[in-house]
Protein backbone atom coordinates (compact mmCIF):
# COMPACT_ATOMS: atom_id res chain seq x y z
CA UNK A 1 0.00 0.00 0.00
CA UNK A 2 2.77 2.24 1.07
CA UNK A 3 4.38 1.83 -2.51
CA UNK A 4 1.36 2.13 -4.38
CA UNK A 5 -0.04 5.44 -2.32
CA UNK A 6 3.77 7.00 -3.40
CA UNK A 7 3.89 5.62 -6.38
CA UNK A 8 0.06 7.52 -7.89
CA UNK A 9 1.07 10.92 -6.01
CA UNK A 10 0.29 12.48 -9.14
CA UNK A 11 -2.88 11.25 -9.70
CA UNK A 12 -6.34 11.58 -8.08
CA UNK A 13 -7.04 7.88 -7.52
CA UNK A 14 -8.62 6.90 -4.15
CA UNK A 15 -7.75 3.44 -2.70
CA UNK A 16 -11.08 0.92 -1.62
CA UNK A 17 -9.06 -1.85 -0.03
CA UNK A 18 -11.64 -5.01 0.40
CA UNK A 19 -11.27 -6.97 3.85
CA UNK A 20 -12.37 -10.47 3.19
CA UNK A 21 -12.10 -12.05 6.51
CA UNK A 22 -8.53 -10.68 7.20
CA UNK A 23 -7.88 -11.42 11.24
CA UNK A 24 -4.64 -11.20 11.70
CA UNK A 25 -2.51 -9.18 14.06
CA UNK A 26 -0.36 -7.32 11.10
CA UNK A 27 -3.95 -6.92 9.38
CA UNK A 28 -5.33 -5.44 12.15
CA UNK A 29 -2.60 -3.06 12.14
CA UNK A 30 -2.38 -2.38 8.87
CA UNK A 31 -6.24 -1.20 9.27
CA UNK A 32 -5.44 0.66 11.86
CA UNK A 33 -2.79 2.85 10.28
CA UNK A 34 -4.59 3.65 7.26
CA UNK A 35 -8.05 4.61 8.48
CA UNK A 36 -6.81 7.86 8.64
CA UNK A 37 -5.93 8.27 4.44
CA UNK A 38 -7.99 10.20 3.13
CA UNK A 39 -7.14 8.46 -0.20
CA UNK A 40 -7.94 4.89 1.59
CA UNK A 41 -11.12 3.01 2.06
CA UNK A 42 -11.72 -0.09 3.67
CA UNK A 43 -14.72 -2.11 2.39
CA UNK A 44 -15.86 -5.46 4.60
CA UNK A 45 -16.85 -8.36 2.88
CA UNK A 46 -18.05 -10.93 5.69
CA UNK A 47 -18.62 -13.44 2.78
CA UNK A 48 -16.68 -17.03 2.05
CA UNK A 49 -14.00 -16.23 -0.50
CA UNK A 50 -15.45 -15.74 -4.10
CA UNK A 51 -13.07 -13.27 -5.76
CA UNK A 52 -15.84 -12.14 -8.93
CA UNK A 53 -18.13 -11.29 -6.13
CA UNK A 54 -15.78 -9.27 -4.12
CA UNK A 55 -14.90 -7.28 -6.82
CA UNK A 56 -18.40 -6.81 -8.50
CA UNK A 57 -19.05 -5.80 -4.74
CA UNK A 58 -16.00 -3.21 -4.79
CA UNK A 59 -17.06 -1.95 -7.79
CA UNK A 60 -20.61 -0.89 -6.94
CA UNK A 61 -19.30 1.36 -3.51
CA UNK A 62 -16.88 3.28 -5.98
CA UNK A 63 -18.45 6.84 -6.62
CA UNK A 64 -19.81 6.36 -10.89
CA UNK A 65 -17.75 9.72 -11.22
CA UNK A 66 -14.29 7.22 -11.06
CA UNK A 67 -14.66 6.48 -15.03
CA UNK A 68 -11.66 4.22 -14.61
CA UNK A 69 -10.81 1.21 -12.51
CA UNK A 70 -7.99 -0.03 -11.44
CA UNK A 71 -8.71 -4.33 -10.29
CA UNK A 72 -5.37 -5.21 -8.06
CA UNK A 73 -4.82 -7.96 -6.11
CA UNK A 74 -3.38 -7.28 -3.17
CA UNK A 75 0.22 -9.87 -3.88
CA UNK A 76 0.71 -6.55 -6.46
CA UNK A 77 3.79 -4.79 -5.92
CA UNK A 78 3.98 -1.50 -7.89
CA UNK A 79 7.62 0.22 -8.50
CA UNK A 80 6.98 2.67 -11.05
CA UNK A 81 5.79 5.97 -11.11
CA UNK A 82 4.77 6.45 -14.10
CA UNK A 83 2.54 3.45 -14.02
CA UNK A 84 -0.70 4.56 -14.01
CA UNK A 85 0.08 6.71 -16.86
CA UNK A 86 1.60 3.90 -18.56
CA UNK A 87 -1.91 2.26 -18.52
CA UNK A 88 -4.45 5.04 -19.37
CA UNK A 89 -2.39 6.50 -22.26
CA UNK A 90 -3.26 3.03 -24.12
CA UNK A 91 -6.66 4.53 -23.86
CA UNK A 92 -5.95 8.18 -24.74
CA UNK A 93 -4.33 7.09 -27.61
CA UNK A 94 -6.91 4.67 -28.85
CA UNK A 95 -10.30 5.32 -27.37
CA UNK A 96 -11.56 1.83 -28.65
CA UNK A 97 -9.32 0.17 -26.12
CA UNK A 98 -11.60 -1.01 -23.24
CA UNK A 99 -9.36 -3.31 -20.86
CA UNK A 100 -5.31 -2.68 -20.54
CA UNK A 101 -2.83 -5.19 -18.57
CA UNK A 102 0.83 -5.19 -17.66
CA UNK A 103 3.50 -7.65 -17.89
CA UNK A 104 4.09 -9.50 -14.00
CA UNK A 105 6.98 -11.11 -12.90
CA UNK A 106 7.83 -13.45 -10.45
CA UNK A 107 9.68 -13.00 -7.13
CA UNK A 108 12.92 -15.10 -9.32
CA UNK A 109 11.74 -12.30 -12.17
CA UNK A 110 10.86 -14.61 -14.54
CA UNK A 111 7.62 -13.76 -16.30
CA UNK A 112 4.25 -14.45 -14.72
CA UNK A 113 2.25 -12.99 -17.16
CA UNK A 114 2.26 -10.90 -20.41
CA UNK A 115 -1.27 -11.93 -21.80
CA UNK A 116 -3.74 -14.41 -22.27
CA UNK A 117 -3.65 -17.06 -24.78
CA UNK A 118 -7.26 -18.59 -25.35
CA UNK A 119 -7.24 -22.32 -25.58
CA UNK A 120 -3.82 -22.99 -24.09
CA UNK A 121 -3.55 -26.12 -22.09
CA UNK A 122 -7.39 -26.33 -22.25
CA UNK A 123 -9.30 -23.07 -21.52
CA UNK A 124 -6.43 -19.94 -21.34
CA UNK A 125 -2.84 -19.95 -20.65
CA UNK A 126 -0.20 -16.86 -20.16
CA UNK A 127 2.32 -16.08 -22.37
CA UNK A 128 6.06 -16.36 -22.00
CA UNK A 129 5.26 -18.39 -18.56
CA UNK A 130 8.41 -18.73 -16.54
CA UNK A 131 10.72 -17.07 -19.40
CA UNK A 132 13.25 -14.87 -18.19
CA UNK A 133 12.03 -10.85 -17.81
CA UNK A 134 14.51 -10.42 -20.75
CA UNK A 135 12.94 -12.81 -23.05
CA UNK A 136 11.55 -10.99 -26.15
CA UNK A 137 9.13 -13.97 -27.43
CA UNK A 138 7.67 -14.47 -30.25
CA UNK A 139 7.79 -11.10 -32.94
CA UNK A 140 9.35 -9.41 -29.49
CA UNK A 141 5.78 -9.03 -27.70
CA UNK A 142 7.69 -9.53 -24.55
CA UNK A 143 8.85 -5.52 -25.14
CA UNK A 144 6.36 -4.45 -27.50
CA UNK A 145 2.68 -3.06 -26.57
CA UNK A 146 0.11 -5.91 -28.25
CA UNK A 147 -3.10 -6.03 -28.16
CA UNK A 148 -4.45 -9.33 -26.84
CA UNK A 149 -7.55 -11.90 -26.15
CA UNK A 150 -7.41 -11.40 -22.24
CA UNK A 151 -5.55 -10.11 -19.50
CA UNK A 152 -4.98 -11.18 -16.04
CA UNK A 153 -6.93 -9.52 -13.36
CA UNK A 154 -4.22 -9.56 -10.85
CA UNK A 155 -4.32 -6.21 -12.27
CA UNK A 156 -6.03 -4.32 -15.41
CA UNK A 157 -7.73 -0.79 -16.28
CA UNK A 158 -11.07 -1.22 -17.47
CA UNK A 159 -13.48 1.67 -17.76
CA UNK A 160 -16.09 1.78 -15.81
CA UNK A 161 -19.03 2.04 -17.96
CA UNK A 162 -17.71 -1.21 -19.88
CA UNK A 163 -18.22 -2.72 -16.74
CA UNK A 164 -20.81 -2.11 -15.73
CA UNK A 165 -22.32 -2.92 -19.51
CA UNK A 166 -21.09 -6.77 -19.63
CA UNK A 167 -22.34 -7.62 -16.21
CA UNK A 168 -18.84 -7.31 -14.38
CA UNK A 169 -17.38 -10.79 -13.38
CA UNK A 170 -19.40 -14.17 -13.19
CA UNK A 171 -20.03 -14.42 -9.51
CA UNK A 172 -22.12 -17.78 -9.92
CA UNK A 173 -19.70 -20.07 -12.55
CA UNK A 174 -16.68 -18.20 -12.11
CA UNK A 175 -16.01 -17.82 -8.57
CA UNK A 176 -12.05 -17.89 -8.61
CA UNK A 177 -10.68 -19.03 -12.04
CA UNK A 178 -11.28 -17.21 -15.51
CA UNK A 179 -13.21 -15.19 -14.48
CA UNK A 180 -10.78 -12.48 -16.07
CA UNK A 181 -10.76 -14.23 -19.08
CA UNK A 182 -14.34 -14.70 -19.27
CA UNK A 183 -14.76 -10.25 -18.42
CA UNK A 184 -11.98 -10.14 -21.55
CA UNK A 185 -14.47 -12.21 -23.80
CA UNK A 186 -17.41 -10.34 -22.78
CA UNK A 187 -15.13 -6.94 -23.49
CA UNK A 188 -14.45 -8.02 -26.64
CA UNK A 189 -17.27 -9.23 -27.76
CA UNK A 190 -19.03 -6.05 -26.95
CA UNK A 191 -16.41 -4.30 -29.77
CA UNK A 192 -14.12 -3.62 -27.19
CA UNK A 193 -9.94 -3.61 -27.71
CA UNK A 194 -8.05 -6.15 -25.01
CA UNK A 195 -4.26 -4.38 -24.52
CA UNK A 196 -1.05 -5.53 -23.17
CA UNK A 197 1.94 -3.50 -22.45
CA UNK A 198 5.30 -4.59 -21.26
CA UNK A 199 6.01 -1.23 -20.59
CA UNK A 200 4.21 -1.57 -17.35
CA UNK A 201 5.98 -4.10 -15.06
CA UNK A 202 4.95 -5.19 -11.33
CA UNK A 203 6.44 -8.05 -9.44
CA UNK A 204 3.28 -10.51 -8.98
CA UNK A 205 3.89 -13.01 -5.47
CA UNK A 206 0.60 -15.43 -7.13
CA UNK A 207 -1.71 -16.48 -4.39
CA UNK A 208 0.29 -15.49 -1.73
CA UNK A 209 -2.86 -14.60 0.42
CA UNK A 210 -5.41 -17.56 -0.88
CA UNK A 211 -2.60 -20.12 -1.29
CA UNK A 212 -2.75 -22.91 -4.13
CA UNK A 213 -4.96 -24.78 -5.65
CA UNK A 214 -4.08 -27.84 -4.14
CA UNK A 215 -6.99 -29.19 -2.20
CA UNK A 216 -9.87 -31.61 -3.58
CA UNK A 217 -12.15 -28.78 -2.53
CA UNK A 218 -10.15 -26.40 -4.79
CA UNK A 219 -9.08 -28.61 -7.44
CA UNK A 220 -13.10 -29.87 -7.70
CA UNK A 221 -14.30 -26.62 -8.08
CA UNK A 222 -11.58 -25.59 -10.58
CA UNK A 223 -12.67 -28.45 -12.83
CA UNK A 224 -16.65 -27.26 -12.35
CA UNK A 225 -14.89 -23.66 -13.56
CA UNK A 226 -13.03 -25.46 -16.74
CA UNK A 227 -16.28 -26.92 -17.70
CA UNK A 228 -18.16 -23.80 -17.54
CA UNK A 229 -16.13 -21.77 -19.63
CA UNK A 230 -15.98 -24.56 -22.32
CA UNK A 231 -19.26 -24.38 -22.50
CA UNK A 232 -20.20 -21.03 -22.47
CA UNK A 233 -16.78 -20.15 -24.85
CA UNK A 234 -16.30 -23.50 -26.83
CA UNK A 235 -16.54 -21.95 -30.29
CA UNK A 236 -13.98 -19.29 -29.21
CA UNK A 237 -11.36 -20.59 -26.99
CA UNK A 238 -9.84 -22.62 -29.82
CA UNK A 239 -9.34 -19.74 -32.20
CA UNK A 240 -7.21 -16.82 -30.64
CA UNK A 241 -7.10 -14.50 -33.43
CA UNK A 242 -3.55 -13.45 -31.55
CA UNK A 243 -2.02 -16.96 -31.78
CA UNK A 244 -1.28 -19.05 -35.15
CA UNK A 245 -3.60 -22.22 -35.08
CA UNK A 246 0.22 -23.47 -36.04
CA UNK A 247 1.64 -23.24 -32.91
CA UNK A 248 0.81 -25.88 -30.24
CA UNK A 249 -1.67 -25.25 -27.09
CA UNK A 250 0.49 -26.58 -24.86
CA UNK A 251 4.47 -26.76 -23.43
CA UNK A 252 6.19 -23.41 -24.18
CA UNK A 253 4.17 -20.77 -25.87
CA UNK A 254 4.59 -19.80 -29.40
CA UNK A 255 7.63 -22.52 -29.68
CA UNK A 256 6.28 -26.32 -30.08
CA UNK A 257 4.33 -26.41 -33.70
CA UNK A 258 1.08 -28.24 -33.77
CA UNK A 259 0.76 -31.32 -35.83
CA UNK A 260 -1.73 -30.62 -38.62
CA UNK A 261 -4.77 -33.22 -39.04
CA UNK A 262 -3.90 -35.75 -42.06
CA UNK A 263 -6.55 -33.77 -44.37
CA UNK A 264 -4.76 -30.46 -43.34
CA UNK A 265 -1.07 -31.40 -44.56
CA UNK A 266 0.53 -30.14 -47.91
CA UNK A 267 2.22 -32.22 -50.61
CA UNK A 268 5.98 -31.17 -50.98
CA UNK A 269 8.15 -32.25 -53.31
CA UNK A 270 11.92 -32.10 -52.60
CA UNK A 271 13.95 -30.78 -55.58
CA UNK A 272 17.88 -31.51 -55.64
CA UNK A 273 20.90 -30.41 -58.48
CA UNK A 274 24.02 -32.14 -58.56
CA UNK A 275 27.23 -31.92 -60.34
Amino acid sequence: MERLLRHSKRHDIHIFLVNNGSTTQDATKFADEVKSNCRVTILEYDRPFNYSAINNFAVSIVPKEYENLILMNNDLFVSDDDWLDTLMGEMVIDPTVGIVGGKYLFENRTVQHCGVILGFGGVAGHAFAHESEYFPGYGARGFITHQVSAVTAACLLIRRDIFDAIGGFDEKDLTVAFNDIDLCIKATQAGWKIILTPDFVAEHHESISRGLEDSPKKIARFAREQRAMKRRWKNILGHDPFFHPAFAREGRTFHDLHAPAMGQRQKATILTAGS
